[in-house]
């Protein structure tokens, strides 16, 4: 599933602004944020196709670059996976 990143601050912003970058979640205004618009990003996450697709593409990526027999890759894995 897509993320749903609310930056407070610091590298936090950064990582956002990745994550939005790479197509694989959304970025909220954590100021200006309402529950409407927190909605909205949750619905378009969970049916976003194109996201979901990034995501995909990510996965095979890492698998293809980590050892997923360590403790660590295994873990991830099992999180991109559900």
């Amino acid at each position: 599933m897509p993320f749903i990143i609310v930056p407070l601050g610091k590298d936090q912003m950064d990582n956002a602004l990745r994550v939005r970058r790479g197509g694989i979640g959304q970025v909220a205004d954590a100021e200006t944020c309402d529950y409407n618009e927190l909605q909205h990003l949750f619905t378009q996450a969970i049916t976003d196709n194109w996201m979901a697709n990034k995501l995909g593409e990510m996965s095979v990526l890492f698998k293809n670059m980590e050892d997923v027999t360590r403790p660590g890759g295994a873990l991830i894995l099992n999180a991109l996976q559900n």
